[in-house]
């Protein structure tokens, strides 16, 4: 079963923890005022204004963040700030509820951080209605912060959700609910672990994420991972019974596997003459699948391998095949045998491994993934290849077609 849960405690935590240092509790009010929506490209521009403003910069953004709720939360409480660092201004923090189109991109509050060029001081800045205010200030002499800063292009908010929308299960998910919470997040490479792209996180949740204790016990969620350079949909899962009542720490060292695990440039063949499964990763005179691996920050635990078909089913093969990682000397690596007549996924782990490699050691594009599709002849018949993340890693990359 697919983590989906992960996604939206990493969102909401990073949000409303992350982004605002961590150290500032939520408490709801419940009031309904509501709040227009804007792009993260119009709160960053409002947001960049305002900080320019400020003393103690230039300030560099580096973390971006919005939010929806369906129902609203506030905290005036001086938050406690990290060791050697002062708070010089905390104004308190609010965010209305919010009704309208939560799927389109444009959110009701987004919130940007600054760090200055010495990383001894963080400005938070909120942006709402297109007004920006600053929320906190922390520094000192002592402050040592280490913050990345956003790289200076990226695809605004909007065209993150379009890119989102164009997945069965987020599509699903909006369909199905006419309101819900929203979280768009921003990251930097690194920020989660072991996530390697620049991506957004976009989360959609019918739970009151601010309060779980006290909202529903059971609602529904969908998230979607875009690369934040190219716009490519990387991962998504859509969950319609998700536990609402589960702390917001479960979890959050999941990482989707579709923002660290990418491969492409599906190649059809068929398995020269004397080969093995065990020696070369596929039978003399099957066809195959030789992918590329684009990146990845994962090891050999962390995967598994799947075929499906046009309509979703796991793709059945007629004679034995399966899938093998072949090393940039042709070795196979490691392997997953699939029987004839059976589903050409991995239920398991990889079952055999080549001399100096296990289940610890990293899976990197000097590999390639072999598929050994068996004896039918599996072109133009709307197979896609889609990867499952195990261990830390939830979700699944989005399905590459296969020629």
């Amino acid at each position: 079963m697919v983590q989906v849960v992960v996604v939206v405690v990493v969102v909401t935590v990073v949000l409303l923890a992350l982004v605002l240092a961590g150290i500032i509790p939520l408490s709801t009010n419940g009031n309904g005022t509501t709040v227009a929506a804007q792009s993260s490209s119009d709160a960053l521009t409002a947001a960049n204004a305002f900080a320019n403003g400020i003393s103690g910069g230039p300030w560099y953004p580096s973390q971006l963040a919005g939010i929806d709720l369906t129902t609203s939360y506030s905290n005036n409480t001086t938050p406690t700030p990290p060791s050697g660092c002062t708070v010089q201004n905390f104004s308190g923090l609010t965010v209305p509820a919010y009704d309208g189109n939560y799927s389109n991109g444009k959110l009701g509050t987004w919130a940007v951080v600054y760090t200055n060029a010495g990383g001894t001081a963080e400005l938070y800045v909120l942006v709402q209605n297109g007004q920006a205010k600053e929320v906190e200030l922390i520094g000192g002499a002592t402050c040592s912060l280490s913050m990345a800063k956003l790289p200076g292009t990226f695809i605004s908010s909007t065209d993150a959700a379009a890119a989102v929308l164009t997945s069965s299960n987020v599509s699903t998910f909006v369909q199905s609910h006419a309101s819900a919470s929203a979280e768009f997040v921003l990251f930097s490479p690194g920020e989660l672990g072991s996530v390697l792209t620049f991506a957004w996180i976009i989360g959609y949740s019918t739970c009151d994420i601010e309060n779980p204790s006290g909202g529903p016990a059971q609602g529904s969620f969908a998230y979607g991972v875009v690369n934040a350079t190219t716009g490519a949909l990387m991962a998504s899962a859509y969950d319609a019974a998700q536990n609402c009542t589960l702390p917001l720490n479960i979890g959050h060292s999941s990482t989707p596997i579709g923002s660290a695990f990418a491969v492409g440039n599906p190649i059809f063949s068929t398995c020269a003459a004397g080969s093995t499964f065990a020696a070369n990763g596929c039978t003399a005179g099957d066809f195959t699948y030789s992918l590329t691996i684009e990146a990845s920050a994962v090891t050999f635990a962390d995967v598994l391998f799947e075929v499906r078909t046009d309509v979703g089913s796991v793709y059945t093969i007629s004679s034995p095949g399966g899938f093998s990682v072949v090393g940039i000397t042709g070795t196979v690596e490691a392997s997953y045998a699939v029987g004839g007549s059976s589903q050409l996924v991995m239920m398991t782990g990889f079952t055999y491994f080549g001399s100096g490699v296990s289940p610890s050691t990293p899976l990197t594009s000097l590999d390639t993934i072999l598929i050994d599709m068996g004896t039918v002849n599996p072109v133009g018949t709307g197979l896609s290849f889609t990867v499952l993340g195990t261990g830390s890693f939830s979700g699944t990359t989005e399905p590459l077609a296969l020629p």
